[in-house]
């Protein structure tokens, strides 16, 4: 017999096993740009203090891959983006952390050099941005550029706002 009523765990993300308190400082740690170890540490001491239970790294990781897989897809320009043109793009970030002048003056014909910057900075504090989940960094990278574009000091604060608006009308599915 069917639930009369069921009330979700978390209302921002179905099939997940955190509560939404313990979602949301996560969420806030992705948009803060924290890497995933940090943002572990971090909920891990707030979950424990408040009763619930000790989120690992894994999990963390799993859940920030989720987080910038959705920004890219939501991304409008996402789908003219081919899979050797993000390899391309990964190996400026991953094996150079630098774009020559040449590659500079490209990218930034293309609009694409503010994201790149980031994605370089992400790259530097996580030793590496794995090729298998570029997609999801690449998203993060956009979404944070644009946000310090638009609001800057501000724009963590303007990113996470806007990640709680659209997951409360798409929940994450994990």
């Amino acid at each position: 017999m069917p639930r009369k009523s069921y009330q979700p765990k978390n209302r921002f993300c179905t099939n997940s096993r955190l509560s939404e308190g313990v979602f949301l400082l996560l969420l806030r740690g992705f948009c803060y740009g924290r890497s995933a170890s940090n943002a572990a540490q971090i909920t891990s001491d707030w979950a424990v203090r408040n009763g619930y239970k000790k989120i690992s790294r894994e999990t963390v990781s799993k859940y920030f891959i989720a987080l910038g897989s959705n920004l890219f897809y939501s991304y409008d320009e996402a789908s003219e983006f081919d899979d050797d043109y993000l390899d391309t793009l990964w190996e400026m970030v991953y094996y150079e952390h630098e774009v020559d002048y040449s590659e500079r003056e490209e990218l930034n014909q293309i609009g694409l050099f503010a994201y790149i910057n980031t994605l370089q900075k992400m790259s530097k504090i996580n030793n590496g941005l794995s090729k298998k989940y570029f997609k999801s960094h690449f998203g993060h990278a956009i979404f944070l550029t644009v946000a310090s574009q638009e609001h800057g000091d501000e724009c963590t604060s303007y990113l996470y706002n806007a990640m709680i608006n659209k997951l409360e009308k798409n929940p994450l599915t994990i």
